[in-house]
């Protein structure tokens, strides 16, 4: 999973997630550079929630929906060279 900016660059990329205990693990790469380990705790998640507007939750839902037929941005497509 990639989190882009708005320009379309890669700031995250995700490559895996784990359980830890109770925290979500997430292995990343921050800016194609720098490779991390993020603890996503109860609190935390639930801290989250406050983050959300009206809409929000239906929205994400919609997204979800949206993504199962969706194609990658055409930077992240693989290119092939003959």
């Amino acid at each position: 999973m990639k989190l882009f900016s708005k320009d379309g660059q890669a700031l995250v990329n995700v490559t895996s997630l784990d359980i830890e205990g109770d925290d979500l693990v997430m292995q990343a790469k921050l800016m194609n550079a720098y490779t991390t380990t993020i603890y996503l705790t109860p609190y935390e998640l639930r801290s989250a929630t406050k983050l959300l507007k009206k809409g929000m939750i239906s929205h994400v839902l919609k997204m979800f929906r949206m993504g199962k037929n969706a194609q990658p941005k055409e930077e992240n497509k693989p290119t092939f060279t003959a």
